[in-house]
């Protein structure tokens, strides 16, 4: 297993923040955070929490394979946003069912 490298991670949310054209300070309200807490974070002097990563990922709209590793090919994105529409299409065949409706 790869040693995850806070100034990589930190890199590549600083990355995703500039592409938003987003300050430190428009994220670390969207997260819930200070901007010092970001710039640490950026700066790699602290790596986030998970949960704090999957807020930072729902807020720059990115993966968190993204956060933490980099860009990732298009293959790879295309197979993760499938993998997304069939599990809403699953959920959504579940509701149907619970309301006594054909799938």
């Amino acid at each position: 297993m790869a040693t995850l490298d806070p100034k990589q991670m930190g890199d590549h949310i600083k990355r995703a923040r500039t592409k938003k054209e987003w300050s430190q300070d428009a994220l670390a309200q969207r997260v819930g955070v200070t901007q010092q807490t970001i710039h640490d974070w950026e700066s790699g002097a602290h790596s986030p929490r998970l949960t704090h990563l999957t807020a930072i990922s729902n807020a720059l709209d990115v993966s968190l394979d993204e956060l933490v590793y980099g860009e990732i090919d298009a293959a790879a994105r295309r197979d993760r946003e499938l993998a997304e529409v069939v599990t809403a299409m699953n959920d959504l065949k579940e509701r149907v069912e619970r309301l006594g409706g054909e799938p």
